[in-house]
């Protein structure tokens, strides 16, 4: 059979593709308001709060709501928000990370000082969360100055600054009279009208939110950064079909556009703009299935041809990974180290032959009776997936497989996931930072098994040790970590490695003067 043929995974909504396209208009209705910008959002935030933020809505929100003391640049070097300058002070097991803060203006004018941080740290250490372990290097936090602070912090340099530039960590302001620790921006903080009583430090307030309709938020009247729309309405979108004929309507200014929908021919490419490397799909191998072994692992990688479904599917909008990471992430000299020979530079392809994969398969543990069984594959039950999927398991049955191909809702699946169940499970990672080492650790962290990050509950000595490493250097560059991780991961496949799709952004004329936003989405 031509692997082609695996491909034919016709997707259900091309009608309604064409009905939408019946419905263009390029009139702006008259009632917009010349200062607000219209996004689209996926879901309801679950949390505004920075420490309960474990979806990519919540997040996004974060971004507009808290500032940060460190942030990365988009090649994933480290650099300032609130801090201005840092030094670290003394030996042995706990040191002085002092940190003096840039001028910040709060939302009524006043500046953000380092009282204010101190409490929202204090909060960070104290509070139980999905995420507190990655904080417990912190152990102390001390004023010094009105902008000067001391942080007593275990481990290394890295893995504070790092930690420091993730969404728990951002920044809540302020404590009101009685408070035990200051409160972020929620239903309950609009009730209470706090919008107006207390200062806010992002760049954005949050001035209304309608449950599954629409959150607005209005500018930082003292913000002096970058330049952004005085409000922004955050519309709640589960169908970006929706968007895109809200878009057409004026009604919609930035979203994010599914490859799909680039087929539409109404949609001029003046309005579209692409960014690469923010995410990874791929496929997680159950890590502790003793059939799953090195030999089935390296079957299910040289059955399945990404390349081939990036080109049919995705129409060219992705790039297969090295390993888990976008080729975008991965340096000249990390390739060199990995793959040249006899000074080449030439990147290795990716062993892809049913041949091969059906010797490998033949090595495992589990042989013969592993084609007796029934595997089961997971993923995310929407249009996209269920092509993605389709494909993947495709390939997998052509190998001799027996897949059942198991649709999910997204809150079942990842709590299933969390629970270690689900043979194979399509997914997706969008990096809480840039750069390489953030497609490593947490997605093969020991540490982080289920909703911390390792999806395939993945665990190697060899790389435990590495993490380690990672987390007491004060080196601020991973290189050499990024070198050695790579290396027994293409060695051990505990995934499939897929692809790192480019993300794809309707913009309209007005969200044009504002090129930033993209960064928030």
């Amino acid at each position: 059979m031509e692997r082609n043929r695996l491909l034919n995974t016709s997707l259900p909504f091309f009608t309604g593709i064409l009905l939408l396209s019946l419905l263009f208009s390029a009139c702006a209705p008259s009632d917009a308001d010349p200062e607000e910008l219209i996004l689209s959002l996926p879901s309801d935030p679950i949390s505004l709060d920075p420490l309960f933020a474990t979806d990519l809505s919540s997040r996004t929100l974060g971004k507009f709501l808290y500032p940060f003391l460190f942030q990365k640049t988009p090649e994933g070097k480290p650099a300032y928000q609130l801090v201005r300058s840092h030094r670290l002070e003394g030996s042995g097991e706990i040191r002085s990370l002092r940190l003096s803060l840039r001028s910040h203006s709060l939302s009524d004018g006043t500046e953000l000082g380092a009282r204010h941080v101190k409490e929202s740290l204090d909060r960070l250490r104290n509070t139980a969360g999905p995420r507190k372990i990655r904080y417990s290097f912190l152990k102390e936090v001390n004023v010094i100055g009105e902008k000067d602070l001391e942080l007593r912090i275990s481990g290394g340099l890295r893995q504070a600054v790092d930690a420091l530039s993730l969404p728990p960590a951002g920044i809540v302001c302020c404590r009101r009279p009685g408070d035990s620790e200051p409160k972020p921006a929620s239903l309950e903080t609009l009730e209470n009208n706090d919008i107006v009583t207390y200062p806010k430090p992002g760049k954005y307030v949050l001035k209304e939110w309608k449950k599954n309709n629409y959150v607005l938020l209005e500018r930082n009247p003292h913000w002096r950064g970058e330049p952004l729309p005085k409000k922004i309405r955050l519309r709640i979108l589960s169908s970006a079909s929706t968007g895109l004929f809200l878009f057409s309507k004026g009604r919609m200014d930035l979203m994010r556009l599914p490859n799909f929908l680039l087929r539409n021919p109404n949609i001029r490419s003046e309005n579209l703009a692409f960014r690469k490397g923010g995410g990874v799909q791929y496929v997680a191998i159950r890590a502790n299935e003793p059939c799953f072994d090195l030999p089935f692992r390296k079957a299910l990688n040289a059955a399945v041809d990404p390349d081939l479904i990036v080109e049919k599917l995705l129409e060219g909008n992705a790039d297969r990974t090295v390993g888990p990471i976008p080729p975008v992430h991965i340096t000249t000299s990390i390739m060199k180290k990995l793959f040249s020979k006899s000074g080449s530079e030439n990147r290795p392809e990716r062993e892809v032959s049913l041949d091969a994969a059906k010797e490998y398969l033949k090595r495992s543990s589990c042989y013969p009776r592993i084609l007796e069984r029934e595997i089961d594959f997971r993923m995310r039950g929407d249009d996209e997936n269920n092509a993605n999927g389709a494909a993947i398991v495709g390939f997998l049955k052509e190998l001799g497989l027996k897949v059942k191909l198991r649709p999910m809702e997204k809150a079942a699946l990842y709590k299933e996931n969390a629970e270690n169940k689900g043979d194979l499970t399509l997914l997706f990672w969008y990096a809480d930072l840039p750069g390489a080492w953030n497609f490593i650790d947490p997605l093969f962290s020991g540490k982080d098994k289920g909703n911390g990050g390792n999806r395939a509950h993945y665990e190697r000595a060899e790389l435990e040790a590495l993490f380690e490493k990672a987390r007491i250097s004060d080196s601020l560059d991973p290189e050499s970590e990024i070198s050695e991780a790579l290396k027994i991961l293409l060695r051990e496949v505990p995934w499939i490695f897929l692809w790192s799709p480019h993300e794809t952004f309707l913009i309209s004329e007005k969200s044009k003067l504002y090129p930033s936003l993209t960064d928030y989405l």
